[in-house]
């Protein structure tokens, strides 16, 4: 299996086999504090990689390296950079394969010829990719996880496969 996660604490967790069909997708594991603000589920996180010995079934996970945006806060940037800093922790623990991708690296590979913009353009891609599976709109990093292990899966695999291809 072929992972890729969308480190955020509304990011994703997206699990394709080596023929590129979907296995799951999950959010990340979160909880609500003081009823309002969410926090990482570090046990959560820990039992959606191990739940079932699926360490020996993983080849590799592919994480989005986190980066500073100017429209974001600096509380939301230090969340994701902490979310994104338990996952490399988790994954280093159980000696798991990983490979931190700049978002540009991977929607390079996979925007190749799509149209539209950010969120939108990734659950186009996804949902052309994945047609029987429901993307829900206001998921798309959902879409985004995929998107991160099909770029994986297209590394590890030397498959060159262009939009036009898939489109």
């Amino acid at each position: 299996m072929i992972v890729g996660i969308d480190p955020g604490l509304t990011g994703a967790v997206g699990v394709l086999d080596e023929d590129g069909q979907i296995v799951r997708v999950e959010d990340t594991p979160s909880f609500l504090l003081e009823g309002k603000r969410r926090d990482y589920d570090v046990p959560g996180m820990v039992r959606l990689l191990v739940q079932n010995g699926a360490t020996g079934h993983i080849r590799h996970v592919f994480i989005e390296r986190w980066q500073a945006r100017p429209e974001a806060s600096p509380q939301s940037m230090g969340k994701i950079g902490y979310g994104a800093g338990l996952w490399i922790g988790i994954l280093s623990a159980f000696h798991m394969p990983h490979t931190v991708v700049w978002p540009q690296t991977w929607q390079r590979t996979m925007y190749q010829g799509a149209v539209g913009e950010g969120k939108e353009r990734s659950l186009l891609i996804a949902s052309r990719l994945w047609p029987n599976y429901k993307f829900e709109t206001s998921r798309h990093d959902r879409a985004d996880s995929l998107l991160i292990a099909e770029y994986g899966r297209r590394t590890l695999l030397g498959l060159e496969k262009r939009w036009e291809e898939i489109g």
